[in-house]
């Protein structure tokens, strides 16, 4: 793939990847404000999902790990729910009566999906659909439709994935709260404030060094933004044509940190309260006093001690940073696939909506 340093800059149609990349600030713009328009059925939906028990989150893919930002969300505020893969909610996990379910797709048309609306039809069970297409196989059964109503990436879900977060978290805050108002002012202001450090980002990301062919990538988090990391795992799979692996923080100080020596990167979520944040700062530095490299993303690092590479998130209620943080991991695995001459722009086995089940 032949890209010169001026297309890697900016989104000039040299790359569909750069281009929904650049796009997306506007893209969740758009969608925070129909959010706004639907905040009406978004507190309907969220009045008949709080007398379900238990509550189950599902989805596949970049679909599931949005799941895992709204399961953090609701626990924080002392609602427990369940995350599970589609593809096992289908063939594995029951659905007890009583469940309520909430199902995040961007087409709403994938195998699993489909199948799992025969299953919740046989039984039953209500669900509420957080999309992008207000006609397909989840909505014609649905209870309730959130529609995004944002821009379908070219491949690799960028925009749609973040979409996805912002929309299931403000599903989530109208669960927590039958009184809550829609914090359009809150997005757009983030999404505005991204806008303004994308060509930062793009730059310290490639310039740095930090994505290159042969690098061991490991994505770590917790809370929110374990949802990032397991998407930040698949962008460099999806994207970047690499193997990556994602862990909660705590997870990789039992046994997985053996695995460090020079190839081994880090992309490690600094969460926003002590005494965590102190704890995985730490972590940060003496993985670069083992001559391997970190990465460390979060708000308010201006002052931090850190000799890794540093990426400032704008400032943002910690509970909605999952729905931006996951950014520089996105472009980290474009700059992957640069790096070895891979396209981001294409598939070789993967189709944009996998409608069987069986073989690649």
């Amino acid at each position: 793939m032949d890209v010169t340093s001026s297309h890697r800059l900016r989104a000039d149609g040299s790359s569909r990847y750069l281009a929904d990349w650049y796009g997306q600030p506007s893209s969740l713009i758009r969608s925070a404000m129909a959010l706004n328009d639907q905040w009406p059925q978004i507190l309907a939906a969220a009045e008949w999902l709080r007398q379900r028990s238990p509550l189950l989150i599902t989805g596949i893919g970049s679909s599931y790990h949005a799941g895992l930002a709204l399961d953090a969300f609701l626990a924080r505020r002392g609602w427990i729910a369940k995350v599970v893969d589609a593809s096992e909610l289908v063939y594995h996990h029951p659905i007890p009566p009583g469940a309520g379910l909430i199902v995040a797709s961007r087409s709403g048309q994938s195998v699993e999906i489909v199948k799992l609306m025969e299953k919740c039809r046989a039984l039953r069970v209500p669900v509420a659909a957080v999309t992008n297409v207000p006609e397909s196989p989840l909505t014609a059964y649905a209870r309730s439709v959130i529609h995004l109503r944002t821009d379908f990436d070219h491949l690799v879900s960028l925009r749609m994935y973040t979409a996805l977060v912002q929309g299931l978290l403000a599903l989530g805050a109208a669960i927590c709260d039958p009184n809550a108002t829609f914090p359009a002012d809150l997005l757009i202001q983030a999404w505005q404030s991204v806008a303004k450090r994308l060509d930062t980002w793009h730059a310290l990301i490639r310039e740095s060094g930090f994505f290159r062919h042969g690098a061991v990538y490991y994505a770590l988090a917790r809370g929110g933004s374990w949802a990032s990391a397991n998407e930040a795992r698949l962008l460099l799979e999806e994207g970047g044509k690499a193997g990556a692996t994602a862990l909660t923080t705590g997870a990789f100080r039992h046994g997985p940190q053996e695995v460090i020596d020079p190839r081994f990167r880090a992309l490690l979520w600094i969460p926003a309260d002590p005494p965590l944040r102190e704890y995985d700062l730490a972590l940060a530095e003496d993985i670069q006093r083992t001559g391997a490299r970190c990465l460390i993303i979060g708000t308010d690092l201006q002052q931090v001690p850190f000799s890794g590479l540093t990426v400032e998130l704008p400032l943002i209620e910690s509970d909605w940073q999952p729905i931006l943080d996951v950014i520089p991991a996105q472009i980290g695995a474009y700059e992957h696939a640069l790096s070895w001459g891979k396209n981001p722009d294409a598939f070789t086995y993967c189709p944009y909506v996998v409608s069987t089940e069986g073989g690649l």
